[in-house]
């Protein structure tokens, strides 16, 4: 990874702070308030936005994985009236366990090789 590169482009952000605000759900009787960061301009969304482009170089084997909410609405067109699902994607998210993310990233490393890993 060029970290010459990462360092000057994070010096470069605009701003170097995350920016939390809040908004009003009128909606929702017991919490009212939907906590919101903004990261636009911050050094933490450039430094996401280098780790995910490495990240997306994982190969996932997932039976449950959607690529394209579009298969779901034609899935469900096929079931019977009564039948409903409901999902919660973040918390499918922080249920994934250190480990298995760490293996995950190590595998690509090792499929890839590091050096074109990190040039990537």
């Amino acid at each position: 990874m060029d970290l010459k590169y990462l360092a000057q482009v994070i010096t470069d952000c605009k701003d170097g702070t995350l920016k939390p605000f809040l908004s009003v759900e009128t909606h929702k009787i017991d919490s009212p308030f939907r906590d919101i960061v903004e990261d636009k301009g911050s050094w933490q969304r450039t430094l996401a936005t280098i780790v995910q482009a490495k990240l997306s170089l994982l190969l996932v084997d997932d039976p449950f994985l959607i690529r394209n909410s579009e298969k779901v609405v034609e899935f469900l067109k096929t079931c019977p009236p009564v039948t409903c699902v409901s999902i919660v994607t973040k918390d499918l998210y922080y249920s994934i366990t250190q480990n298995k993310a760490i293996s995950a990233v190590e595998e690509t490393i090792d499929t890839y090789e590091a050096v074109r890993f990190q040039n990537l």
